[in-house]
């Protein structure tokens, strides 16, 4: 017997029962703004998907809060820049040109 496929709103939680991430399906792709959290409820990444596939960017946190990463999509892919953000200041400290070459 197939799984059915998924549609509407999703939502998985930790054994503790804070929820680990909530997004939408339709017609069994993701869609639209997806969240994952820490265990802690601090945010641990957004993403936002077309189709399924990753479009815009997707932003990585550490534990308590600070952005870690920024990474964007251009046509579905990873662009040419991602970048990456001290912990604690916030300051960027690093930014990756030409991911797409690199990968």
């Amino acid at each position: 017997m197939t799984e059915p496929i998924q549609d509407g709103e999703y939502k998985s939680y930790y054994d503790n029962g804070n929820l680990e991430v909530a997004g939408h399906y339709e017609n069994g792709k993701p869609v639209g703004k997806w969240t994952w959290y820490y265990e802690n409820t601090e945010v641990k990444s957004t993403a936002y998907y077309q189709d399924g596939k990753p479009v815009r960017d997707r932003k990585w946190y550490h534990d308590n809060g600070d952005l870690e990463s920024i990474e964007y999509y251009t046509d579905e892919k990873p662009d040419e820049e991602w970048k990456f953000y001290y912990n604690g200041s916030g300051r960027l400290i690093e930014i990756i040109r030409d991911y797409r070459i690199n990968r």
